[in-house]
């Protein structure tokens, strides 16, 4: 019997540790040297626990763009609203005792979560300028945030220094995940490098404004270009390292707060806002691929479009002045958080209920086709009736619900799904295409593909191409390719409610164009190698032609009749029963025909 092990987040990419609990959890299948890799651990686990699922619903909806989940989180949600806050406040030493003390932090995180079920994340408890602080910059709350005088010399302090001091922050995250539902995501933070900076150089000291005054403070045109280029490249790296260390202690999501991005203006936006977050999404993503990243460029009204398309970030979060309806229409391809006005949670809920209650259908229907995080357009004011905020979510869950059984009950009534397009995010796609059809892993030239042209044999043509194996039982993993082809194969089965029982076999193909329509012949997998009953998975990375085709029948015959045809559209999922025979032709219009295809034995996933 399977015993469910709760694992550190922190040590959940170290092979040892992971090799000690599967060892400890099931010895016999353990102590099998032919099946106990890393692969097969990770393959098992996946599908033994639950805190090894694939993705929850904020990472499906940002990563995997499925629409209709509504996964719910606030900014500020653990915060001055909450009375349960305000006595842990009373009797602690203020804002930064609490936020870097790693229980404090853990059990003021865990708050709004343990009030509200419903809530999809918990945010860390923590604030953008715990980075200037840890810089050597004075930092108090009074009651708002205040920095102290900046010393130039800041800007040199070591970045293990500035790490060493915030280790509490990561010490508090871990903490949070220990004791947080598996399901729901841990959202980590940084500011961005224009609102840090704006921040660092308020006061009297630090700019010209002779009062110290945190909404009218420091303007872009008061700092020398070569000052601003300096300091804000330093803020990238340390943003970009307190962002990872975040990861690493157990944060699956982080989001960026640009909050005076608003202020900026054209002719600032582009080198003080764009630019640093496209730089730190870029290199973030090198470190931790498939995290997904939030970014809040506030105030910036319709220009949220070009900030998407110049930063690269998975999803944005809007501010109120943006409407919805122009959202959906002109941000198609990245998911949209927020943009509801907080301030109607500040009323008296027996008053404001039914206004919270339009307001959020207003925007459930207007994202019901679009992937969308249900929040608002900016924090959770201090005034906020927790009541209020209960309606609100309330409304949400009710709704989801109702989509989610709809959606259900249509699946019922038709036959079961084939095909699944957009089966990865953005981000996701575009790695594994870069992988496979780019000049980073050029696989099919490496001693394991297999020509597979057959010109000799007039009744079995076949295009020029290459075969290679990834993955077989017998052999385990056989190539590097494993640890990007599983997670879509996983990814497909979450997205169909159904886990993996068992693997056969792994391997990507690629055929060449050629001049006329060239149809492989009909045939069932090697039995040996993948028994019956089992699925064939088949993933398209890239756009193509030359259809995969199914067949009526299940033994050899001269007069195959067509049962489904797919055509190979980039980021497609298409499985069928491995016992039909199936062919494929060949490519006439694209250069190559790109094909990840799985052997395997999925079951309905009883938790769903």
């Amino acid at each position: 019997m399977f015993e469910i092990v709760k694992v550190s987040p922190f040590y959940r990419n170290t092979p040892k540790t992971i090799s000690q609990l599967f060892k400890r959890s099931c010895p016999l299948f353990a102590n099998d040297s032919k099946f106990f890799t890393f692969h097969t651990l990770i393959i098992y686990l996946f599908n033994k626990t639950n805190y090894f699922k694939p993705m929850n619903k904020l990472q499906k909806t940002i990563m995997g763009h499925e629409v209709g989940l509504f996964p719910m989180w606030f900014m500020r949600q653990a915060g001055r609203y909450l009375p349960e806050y305000m006595e842990v406040k009373n009797n602690s030493k203020g804002f930064m005792h609490m936020a870097l003390t790693p229980e404090i932090a853990k059990t003021i995180t865990l708050q709004p979560v343990e009030r509200f079920p419903d809530l999809d994340a918990a945010i860390i408890f923590s604030d953008i300028l715990v980075i200037p602080w840890a810089m050597g910059q004075p930092l108090t709350f009074d009651p708002g945030p205040k920095l102290g005088e900046l010393d130039p010399q800041i800007w040199n302090t070591d970045i293990d220094v500035i790490k060493e001091k915030l280790k509490p922050v990561y010490q508090a995250i871990e903490k949070v995940r220990m004791k947080l539902d598996s399901q729901k995501s841990l959202i980590g933070f940084a500011g961005a490098p224009w609102t840090i900076l704006r921040y660092m150089m308020s006061g009297p000291k630090n700019n010209p404004n002779p009062k110290y005054d945190i909404t009218y403070t420091i303007k872009p045109s008061d700092i020398d270009q070569f000052d601003a280029i300096f300091r804000l490249d330093k803020l990238i790296k340390l943003i970009i390292m307190h962002l990872s260390e975040q990861v690493k202690a157990g944060c699956d999501v982080v989001q960026l707060f640009d909050s005076w991005a608003g202020e900026l203006g054209e002719n600032f936006i582009i080198d003080w806002c764009y630019n640093p977050i496209a730089k730190i999404v870029e290199e973030f993503k090198k470190l931790h691929p498939n995290v997904p990243i939030i970014g809040f460029p506030k105030g910036i009204g319709k220009d949220v479009k070009e900030f998407c398309h110049w930063t690269g970030i998975d999803c944005v979060s809007i501010s109120p002045e943006v409407d919805p309806k122009w959202a959906v229409k002109h941000i198609p391809q990245y998911a949209i958080q927020g943009g509801m006005d907080p301030e109607i949670l500040t009323k008296d809920p027996s008053v404001a209920k039914i206004d919270i209650i339009r307001k959020a259908l207003y925007y459930i229907r207007q994202f019901e086709k679009h992937p969308y995080v249900f929040n608002l357009g900016s924090g959770i004011l201090k005034t906020t009736d927790p009541k209020s905020l209960g309606v609100l979510i309330d409304v949400v869950k009710q709704n989801r619900e109702f989509i989610r059984k709809r959606k259900l009950e249509a699946k019922r009534k038709r036959r079961r799904k084939m095909i699944h397009s957009n089966l990865l995010g953005l981000n996701q796609w575009n790695f594994i295409k870069m992988k496979l059809d780019g000049n980073e892993t050029p696989w099919f030239r490496s001693s394991s593909a297999e020509p597979v042209a057959n010109f000799n044999d007039p009744k079995k043509p076949y295009a020029e191409g290459f075969a290679h194996l990834i993955y077989s039982k017998d052999k385990g993993s056989v190539s590097n390719l494993f640890d990007i082809t599983l997670p879509i194969l996983l990814q497909a089965l979450d997205r169909q409610n159904l886990i993996l029982k068992d693997l056969y076999r792994i391997r990507v193909g690629m055929f060449t164009r050629v001049p006329e329509e060239i149809i492989h012949p009909a045939h069932r997998d090697n039995p040996e190698t993948c028994p019956q009953p089992h699925t064939v998975g088949i993933y398209y990375p890239t756009h193509s032609d030359g259809d995969t085709i199914i067949y009526n029948e299940t033994t050899d015959s001269d007069n195959y009749t067509i049962k489904e045809k797919c055509t190979p559209t980039g980021n497609v999922w298409f499985n069928f029963d491995g016992k039909y025979y199936h062919s494929s032709s060949a490519p006439q219009k694209h250069d190559t025909r790109i094909a990840i295809t799985y052997n395997y034995l999925a079951e309905k996933d009883n938790l769903f």
